[in-house]
């Protein structure tokens, strides 16, 4: 049998679709599994199972490294065998030497005079501080005890509270550099102390005064009273200009509904297929009732097509007018959500995909 060449022009034999790997292009034969595969497949890697619902650039990452070679894998198993055995012998070769003893040497204990005294450490004292803005600046201890003393009224206070502000510092950072955020915490605590200190707790007298409960009415509940008020006062103060401010109501109100429905569609999470199913259909639910309402309110508004059944009612009345703007608004709101609901669909099952 001939032996074949090394390479060649062709097609890429993992993956043609490539942009770079798709097309004519120089081959270069793997000498494991004999395919043919462009220079970016040309490394044979291990079979592995894609990324799962893999976006299209993770697709083309996984691609990258070469071309999945079943006899790879033989190979791949050899060296790590012959990596393990190389270990095993040098671990084998340090457990048989001897241990090394090393001699514990015991300093003599000297116990200090009766009269003298062990000095104690004392920790470093706070030179820096790290700013707001990151700068580094040296520690200033008098703007901590102005600090204090604008709060308290007392210099000595302030003096005492300052001391200890500088040694709980001390203690906690030592060498390390504090923030303006931590000496700020420090002052609150030391100030909260010495006020439960000076303050004692006091005693709440019994009160004698009745406490009605507190009714909380919700918001929908709310907006129809408002409403209620303001046509009570347009009908009988102001009468001349009582329709168009029920035509003002009626659109406020159908506007309001439609923001409120936003809001409780657009808090929708999408993690499953069953929720991204539910999501289209309830695009299409607030679609169809929109157009539904689209279509009494042309019916409404034209009551040529109701003869028949004789409507009695007029377009031009002023109720009539109010139906149709609240209708309208709220039926065009609905078509504008369930667009909404559309496109975050598209967005989440991936027909839409912005570049990166």
């Amino acid at each position: 049998m001939p032996e074949l060449p090394k390479s060649k022009l062709g097609t890429c034999d993992y993956y043609q679709g490539h942009e770079r790997g798709g097309g004519r292009t120089t081959l270069y034969r793997c000498e494991l599994c004999d395919g043919y595969f462009c220079e970016e497949h040309r490394n044979p890697k291990i079979p592995q199972a894609p990324p799962y619902k893999g976006k299209p650039w993770e697709m083309e990452e996984w691609r990258a490294d070469g071309h999945p070679c079943f006899p790879y894998i033989k190979i791949k198993e050899q060296e790590e065998e012959e990596a393990r055995e190389k270990w095993q012998k040098v671990l084998n070769k340090m457990r048989g030497k001897p241990r090394r003893e090393i001699p514990v040497v015991h300093p003599p204990i000297t116990y200090p005079p009766p009269e003298e005294t062990i000095p104690t450490k004392l920790p470093p004292p706070i030179e820096k501080v790290r700013r707001r803005d990151g700068k580094i600046v040296d520690f200033d201890r008098n703007r901590i005890t102005n600090d204090i003393f604008r709060r308290v009224k007392n210099r000595n206070t302030a003096e005492e509270l300052s001391d200890e502000v500088v040694r709980i510092l001390e203690q906690n950072y030592g060498r390390r550099i504090p923030t303006a955020k931590d000496i700020y915490n420090i002052v609150q605590n030391v100030l909260a102390d010495y006020r439960k200190q000076i303050k004692p707790p006091t005693q709440r007298r019994p009160s004698l005064s009745i406490r009605l409960p507190r009714i909380r009415l919700p918001t929908f509940v709310i907006v129809i009273l408002l409403i209620l008020c303001i046509l009570a006062v347009g009908f009988f103060v102001i009468k001349p200009i009582f329709y168009p401010t029920v035509y003002l109501l009626a659109l406020i109100t159908a506007g309001f509904l439609d923001w409120k429905i936003f809001q409780k569609v657009s808090r929708i999470s999408v993690h499953t297929d069953a929720r991204l199913f539910g999501l289209k259909l309830l695009s299409g639910l607030i679609a169809g009732v929109g157009g539904v309402l689209l279509a009494v309110l042309f019916f409404i508004a034209f009551p040529l097509f109701l003869n028949p059944f004789n409507p009695p009612w007029s377009p031009t009345d002023p109720p009539v007018i109010a139906v149709e703007i609240f209708i309208g608004v709220f039926a065009l709101g609905l078509i504008l959500i369930a667009s909404f609901l559309g496109f975050k669909f598209m967005r989440k099952s991936g027909v839409i995909i912005y570049p990166r």
